[in-house]
């Protein structure tokens, strides 16, 4: 009896900490460590540089971290109010999005984060407007929104077929390791 629960405990536990590495391991969409550089430019008295996921956006929701400058000092403008406007270009349903960035939403300090809405697929454009004091400056950038793909179900799902799998493996080992061995009497031959 005391094998088997050994044996049980010791697959329970693979499976309660694998679970927990494949959910650590899931892409998470959100996450400022997969910014890329977007655009970065300067206007007035500002530079200006604009982080969000690599490539093209998907339609729905779509995050921008935004970090602001003195253009001359390069001193980061924590300050500076943010407006972006996001406008579907023509031959498009007119669709537009306005959001103002706010700081306490970034994991990154220094930076502001915006999340637009963008229904649509297709040509965007993005104005960012900085307002700091008496200073004002927009920027221009474009955006190019595709149909969100989902993945079939079947793709997240293989981490955790994978993971079983291992445990039935680990498991038939753990038990032929600790099968009782079969003595056969050695013969003397006296």
């Amino acid at each position: 009896m005391g094998r088997a629960v050994g044996a049980a405990s010791f697959l329970a536990f693979f499976l309660v900490v694998g679970l927990c590495f494949a959910a650590l391991a899931s892409p998470d969409p959100d996450d400022d460590d997969n910014l890329v550089l977007r655009f970065q430019g300067q206007s007035g008295p500002f530079l200006m540089s604009v982080f969000s996921q690599p490539g093209d956006l998907p339609t729905g929701h779509a995050n921008f971290d935004i970090l602001v400058q003195d253009r001359d000092t390069q001193e980061v403008q924590l300050d500076a109010t943010i407006d972006l406007t996001a406008v579907a270009d023509a031959g498009r349903p007119r669709s537009f999005s306005t959001v103002r960035a706010v700081r306490k939403k970034s994991e990154n300090k220094l930076l502001q984060t915006a999340e637009l809405n963008l229904p649509n697929e297709g040509s965007w454009r993005m104005q960012v407007s900085v307002k700091r004091h008496a200073q004002v400056a927009d920027f221009l950038l474009p955006l190019h929104v595709v149909r969100k793909q989902t993945a079939p179900e079947h793709l997240y799902l293989w981490r955790y077929i994978a993971l079983l799998i291992l445990g039935v493996v680990l498991l038939v080992v753990y038990v032929r390791r600790h099968k009782k061995p079969i003595c056969a009497r050695a013969e003397n031959p006296l």
